[in-house]
């Protein structure tokens, strides 16, 4: 029996050094890797290109790993390498929650094509070289939004709930307020300014834009939205979406309506949540 296993562990000790030694001695293999975790990235195409008019393309396996055929690659030839991203996931995209102006991916992992593109030349002998290049790969935002304002009843805080149509979706404001919620909760990296606006027609309009921003503020937090990602500002009747003509009259077809809204402006996408911070000491 000891003899067996003893020649068991031979033959796998054979197996491994014959796979080990066939991986290094690929003339030009790599790693296709996630920019952000390390992490190896499957089915992504890589491109060879030679100055003689080869043009040759592989895919990375389950690790992220690739390589081409020794016989692709001839000596004193100049070869361009590319990556493209793997292939995107047909029908992902769902909705979020009772959004109906945004979508989810909900399939695998989407990545941008690598912008790099690495040039090199082969030597005279290709027999001791071997040429080794990784690339990595920036995942594509996992959430697309067509991002509502939400609207206001007149000298309140109050939400409208009357449907509006504006710039071409129709927005009610509880579904608006799920978009926004949403919408932050896919991209826990940004920071936004909330934007609070009244209209020329009501009272203590600078107070109301306030207290408007504060109001959607609060329902953030509420929802487990880090406040130090948010930043509520009111802005009075300074930025009208409906404007008015020489004679006072509105142009546009809700009389001011849609000047009592919370708008959404993106600060910053590069927001450090607290749990990935490490105090001093840790």
């Amino acid at each position: 029996m000891l003899k067996l296993l003893n020649k068991m562990f031979f033959i796998l000790l054979l197996l491994f050094c014959f796979a080990a030694k066939a991986q290094i001695n690929y003339k030009l293999s790599g790693k296709i890797i996630d920019s952000k975790t390390k992490e190896g990235i499957g089915k992504a195409f890589i491109r060879l290109v030679s100055s003689s008019g080869g043009d040759f393309e592989t895919g990375s396996d389950s690790l992220g790993f690739y390589h081409f055929s020794d016989s692709v690659l001839t000596p004193n030839v100049s070869y361009l390498l590319t990556v493209r991203s793997p292939l995107s996931p047909e029908n992902s995209r769902v909705p979020y929650g009772k959004c109906p102006y945004s979508y989810c991916f909900s399939g695998p992992k989407e990545y941008l094509s690598s912008s790099d593109r690495m040039k090199f030349k082969t030597d005279d002998s290709l027999q001791f070289k071997n040429y080794k290049y990784d690339f990595c790969l920036i995942e594509m935002l996992r959430c697309g939004w067509t991002i509502p304002s939400v609207y206001f009843e007149k000298n309140s805080t109050d939400f409208n709930f009357k449907r509006m149509h504006y710039q071409d979706f129709e927005v009610l404001s509880d579904t608006a307020m799920d978009c926004l919620i949403g919408f932050m909760k896919c991209n826990p990296h940004f920071v936004v300014e909330i934007r609070g606006n009244a209209d020329s027609s009501e009272t203590k309009k600078q107070k109301l834009s306030e207290l408007r921003a504060k109001k959607v503020n609060d329902i953030f937090i509420e929802k487990g939205i880090d406040k130090k990602r948010l930043h509520a500002k009111g802005y009075g009747a300074d930025r009208p979406i409906e404007k008015r003509n020489e004679e006072g009259s509105y142009i546009g077809t809700y009389s001011g309506e849609v000047n009592r809204n919370v708008t959404i402006y993106l600060l910053s996408k590069d927001f450090n949540e607290p749990s990935q911070e490490k105090n001093v000491g840790d």
